[in-house]
C-alpha cells in the first residue's frame, strides 16, 4: 500500500535555496548534480538535486518535468520521495569546483556562460547509500539481504507498472539503500507513461561500459548483487549486445514459425540449451567470486532475462517465484529481518566510491613514478661514481730478456 506520510505538505518555490547548507556532492549525471544538504533551521538532512538548465529560451529540460510529474504522482515506501522545489536567487557556482563525473575536470567557461541566472533544486529525501557505492566499496550482501532488496525493488516497480509508468533507467546507482536495508528507487528523468501515444526514443543515453543495456535491468541488478560485478561487462554497445544474445537468445526465435524448421536448434539454439549456458556461466562466475547461488536463483534469473517480453517475468510473477518462497522471511517494507545486521559503513554513494578509486589509482601511479625516479637516481649515482673514478694506468708488459 502506498505510503503518503510526509508528502502532503510539499512546498514549491518556497522556502528559498538559502534555507539549506550544502554538505557535499554525492552524485552527478547527464541531467544534474545531487548534493547532501542540511536544513539550517530543523537540522534535517535532505538531498538537493540541481537541475541543469541552459539558456532561458530552452527553459527547464523535459526530463526534469517528467521527473517532477513522477515524483508528485507516485507514492510508495520504496520510491524516493520529494519534499519540494527551491530556487536559488543567483547562479549556483559550487559545482564548478566539483570533479566532472567522467573525470574531465570542471565545467568550461564557455559552457558556464550558457547557464541561466539562478538554479532550480528538487528537495528529495536523503538516503545514506546506493548499491553502486556499496558494491564498489566491496560490501558483500548475504542471500537474505539480496532477497530483501530485490523484493522491495520488485514491489516498487509493480506499483509503477500498475499505474502504467515505466522507469527505464534501473541501475545500481539509482537504487538507494538505508542502513536498515530499505530500498528507495530514484531518478525518474527517463520515466514515461504507457498511456502516451508518443514514440519512445531508441537510445536516450550513452551506453555505460560496465552496465547491461536496458533490455532487462532488474535481472542485471539481481545478478550483480550476487556476483559483485556487472553481468554483461563490455566496452562497446556491439560487444554488449553479442554477450546478451549469446546468453539470452534473439527476438527472431518465433518469426514466421522458423523455430519449427528442421535443424533450427543447431543454428540459433533451443531454450534448454540457453538455460544450460546461463547456468554454466553463472556457476563459473560464482566460483570465481566464491559465492553460493541459492535455490531458485538461476530459474528466476532465466525468466527475468528472457528477450521476448511475452515470456519474461513481470514484477508480480517474479515475486511469486520459488526464489522468494523458499525460506521466505517476513519481508515487510521498512522492517528489515532481525538477522540482517545494519549497514555500518559511512555514507556510500557512487560518486564517492569513484573518487576514492580514482585517488587509489593515482596513488599507485605516483608510487610507480616515485620508484622509477629512485631507480633512475640510483643509476645516475652509480654512473657518476664510475665516471669520477681514476683509471689506473695500464700495467707494463713483462718482457723476457735473454
Amino acid at each position: 500500500m502506498a505510503d503518503d506520510k510526509g508528502t502532503n505538505s510539499l512546498e514549491y518555490g518556497t522556502p528559498c535555496f538559502e534555507k539549506y547548507t550544502k554538505v557535499r556532492c554525492i552524485g552527478a549525471g547527464t541531467y544534474g548534480r545531487v548534493y547532501e544538504a542540511k536544513d539550517r533551521v530543523s537540522g534535517e538532512v535532505v538531498a538537493l538535486k540541481k537541475i541543469k538548465t541552459l539558456n532561458e529560451s530552452e527553459g527547464v529540460p523535459v526530463t526534469t518535468l517528467r521527473e517532477i510529474v513522477a515524483l508528485k504522482s507516485l507514492r510508495h515506501p520504496n520510491l524516493v520521495g520529494m519534499k519540494g522545489i527551491v530556487v536559488s536567487k543567483q547562479k549556483d557556482e559550487d559545482d564548478e569546483d566539483e570533479d566532472d563525473p567522467k573525470g574531465g575536470g570542471s565545467t568550461s567557461q564557455d559552457t558556464r556562460s550558457d547557464y541561466a541566472n539562478g538554479s532550480i533544486f528538487l528537495v528529495l529525501e536523503f538516503v545514506a547509500h546506493d548499491l553502486t557505492g556499496l558494491l564498489q566499496s566491496n560490501h558483500s550482501f548475504s542471500d537474505l539481504a539480496i532477497k530483501y532488496i530485490m523484493r522491495q525493488l520488485l514491489e516498487g516497480l509493480q506499483y509503477m507498472h500498475d499505474r502504467d509508468v515505466l522507469h527505464r533507467d534501473i541501475k545500481t546507482s539509482n537504487i538507494l539503500l538505508t542502513p536498515a536495508y530499505v530500498v528507495k528507487l530514484a531518478d525518474y528523468g527517463l520515466a514515461r507513461t504507457l498511456r502516451s501515444n508518443s514514440k519512445l526514443t531508441n537510445k536516450v543515453l550513452p551506453v555505460p561500459s560496465r552496465r547491461g543495456i536496458v533490455q532487462n535491468e532488474r535481472s542485471c541488478v539481481f545478478a550483480e548483487l550476487f556476483l559483485g560485478r556487472p553481468l554483461f561487462a563490455a566496452k562497446t554497445e556491439a560487444e554488449q549486445m553479442v554477450k546478451i544474445t549469446d546468453v539470452c537468445g534473439t527476438l527472431f526465435d518465433d518469426v514466421n514459425g522458423i523455430s519449427h524448421l528442421p535443424h533450427y536448434d543447431k543454428f540459433l539454439g533451443s531454450d534448454k540449451a540457453r538455460a544450460s549456458d546461463l547456468r554454466r556461466m553463472m556457476y563459473r562466475k560464482a566460483m570465481e567470486r566464491n559465492v553460493t547461488l541459492p535455490h531458485g536463483f538461476i530459474e528466476l534469473l532465466d525468466k527475468l532475462l528472457q528477450i521476448d517480453p511475452k515470456r519474461r517475468f513481470n514484477p508480480a510473477q517474479a515475486l511469486n517465484s520459488d526464489y522468494f518462497k523458499v525460506h521466505h522471511p517476513q519481508l515487510v517494507p521498512g522492517d528489515a529481518p532481525t538477522m540482517l545486521p545494519p549497514i555500518t559503513e559511512a555514507n556510500c554513494h557512487e560518486m564517492a566510491a569513484r573518487k576514492l578509486k580514482k585517488e587509489g589509482s593515482q596513488a599507485v601511479i605516483n608510487g610507480a613514478d616515485l620508484n622509477k625516479k629512485k631507480l633512475h637516481d640510483k643509476a645516475n649515482a652509480v654512473l657518476s661514481v664510475v665516471e669520477h673514478t681514476k683509471k689506473r694506468p695500464p700495467s707494463k708488459p713483462l718482457y723476457v730478456t735473454d
